[in-house]
């Protein structure tokens, strides 16, 4: 862990055989964390399960929890229900509904899986996948680290495992620089290259 950081982690059950998971069962598909502070990243990731070799990524989101996302205009609604796109490499994989919940008494989030539909397939011959969900809440500094590369492509990694978790493509010349920012809970990556 990096000193002073705060990070938790949980995993969901496995739905076999399904494009369209439905797990909502509240005491096997809620999620807490008792949390120190609450401005955080949760990074949700959706993967087959495997019976051989490794799981399959279908996609990923990251959404940046701050103060005004769980309290502020949502004080009379303190529990969000939303559908989520999951990507993978830019392309849409899919959508998870989760529902988000507060309590400021215990500084506890709450997150409850609802459902997937319209995952992929990710088992070739029989047409389906056997989704589950990770959850990752952490602090928002020192959780990602960006790469430029001279073959044109810019990496998103996660400091904690030291994996890619993205790879950003389209120049066709090496990338000089990479910033990023933050609007509407949604991360922006931006890049400048030798050919634009």
């Amino acid at each position: 862990n990096v000193v002073g950081s705060e990070r938790h982690s949980d995993i969901s059950r496995t739905i076999q055989n399904t494009l369209n998971p439905r797990w909502a069962n509240q005491d096997l598909d809620l999620f807490e964390f008792k949390l120190q502070r609450m401005e955080k990243f949760v990074s949700v990731r959706c993967y087959d399960w495997d019976m051989v070799g490794e799981h399959d990524l279908i996609g990923s989101f990251e959404i940046r929890l701050v103060e005004d996302f769980l309290q502020g205009n949502h004080e009379d609604n303190p529990n969000i229900v939303e559908w989520y796109t999951l990507t993978d490499e830019g392309k849409d994989r899919g959508q998870i509904q989760l529902e988000f919940r507060w309590d400021n008494y215990t500084m506890t989030l709450g997150i409850f899986l609802i459902q997937g539909r319209k995952l992929p397939a990710m088992d070739g011959l029989l047409g389906k996948a056997d989704p589950y969900v990770t959850f990752t809440v952490q602090d928002t500094k020192l959780q990602r680290l960006f790469s430029a590369s001279a073959d044109g492509t810019a990496r998103c990694w996660d400091v904690y495992d030291g994996k890619s978790v993205q790879t950003y493509k389209g120049h066709n010349r090496a990338i000089t620089q990479v910033k990023t920012s933050f609007a509407f809970s949604k991360m922006f990556v931006f890049t400048a290259s030798q050919d634009r």
